[in-house]
């Protein structure tokens, strides 16, 4: 049982890793010295973009037991919503990112 619990921590710790590409690719940081820093904001949004398309990116995938077409699905999903729909609100895209990768369970209808 304890196995299972800790399965559990674990995917939910890469998919979390998942949702802080998501957010940087978006130019959301943690960081608020990053906001005045235009440079290394492109800079930042241009590294997450090149690690959608790295093996890193599909390892983690594989940690977090998601398949990697679905993340990037959600990602650019992310980005359109973020710079359009959402108008740049930060706290609604990564309570919308939390409940879709937790809630994940492989379905194609993310």
């Amino acid at each position: 049982m304890w196995f299972k619990q800790e399965l559990q921590t674990e995917v939910r710790l890469w998919r979390a890793v998942i949702k802080r590409a998501i957010l940087d690719r978006c130019g959301i940081f943690e960081d608020s010295k990053i906001l005045n820093k235009p440079k290394k904001k492109k800079r930042i949004i241009r590294e997450a973009e090149q690690w959608f398309k790295s093996d890193d990116f599909m390892l983690i995938c594989d940690f977090a037991n998601i398949i990697h077409t679905e993340v990037l699905n959600i990602k650019r999903r992310a980005v359109e919503a973020f710079y359009s729909v959402l108008k740049q609100n930060s706290t609604i895209l990564s309570a919308l990112l939390d409940r879709v990768l937790l809630r994940y369970k492989g379905e194609t209808n993310v």
